[in-house]
């Protein structure tokens, strides 16, 4: 599941990269941070803690990986800015134990936390891996972040309106598990 949409041009993904709003869920999260943040930053009698993880992955998590596996090998996935972004992974176990440490820890009042691995990875570098494990050539087209932004609203109404999911699923509008 992608619980919070973070990509940065850079290796190392921190509190200070940019929230990645591609994604319906990105934006609003982004909104209420800013929210919060205001509401309570000065508040002596209230404290918030925000939690980042990036892409979090397990076991159960087949729908996004059944999405990405099969529109790889059908030739239809689409980078976003030839998917230079860099993208960081949390195993579902690692993120419990971080979110058990952070609740009720002064030191995480008004605080925001990154829960990441050790590494970031280019999304045109996961998926070349995986095309190449198919034996199929990897995605070579791509949209602008900007167009594909635009994209998203339209495809929904058009879902809704016809009940056809006909260019991709809600997981997929997260993007990638691995």
């Amino acid at each position: 599941i992608v619980v919070n949409s973070i990509t940065s041009n850079k290796e190392i993904i921190d509190e200070r990269s940019p929230l990645n709003d591609t994604s319906e869920y990105g934006m609003h999260k982004a909104k209420c941070e800013i929210l919060v943040q205001s509401r309570f930053s000065n508040s002596k009698k209230s404290s918030y803690t925000i939690i980042r993880p990036t892409i979090v992955y397990g076991p159960r998590d087949r729908n996004q990986r059944f999405f990405l596996f099969k529109s790889i090998s059908e030739g239809k996935f689409r980078l976003i800015d030839r998917g230079e972004s860099h993208i960081g992974f949390c195993y579902i176990d690692n993120f419990i134990n971080a979110t058990n440490l952070i609740q009720g820890n002064p030191k995480a009042y008004n605080e925001t936390f990154i829960i990441n691995e050790f590494e970031c990875y280019k999304l045109n570098e996961i998926v070349k891996k995986i095309a190449y494990s198919m034996n199929k050539d990897p995605p070579s087209r791509s949209w602008s972040r900007d167009i594909f932004r635009r994209m998203i609203y339209p495809y929904k109404i058009y879902r809704v309106l016809t009940k056809e999911d006909v260019f991709v699923n809600d997981s997929s509008l997260n993007f990638l598990d691995i």
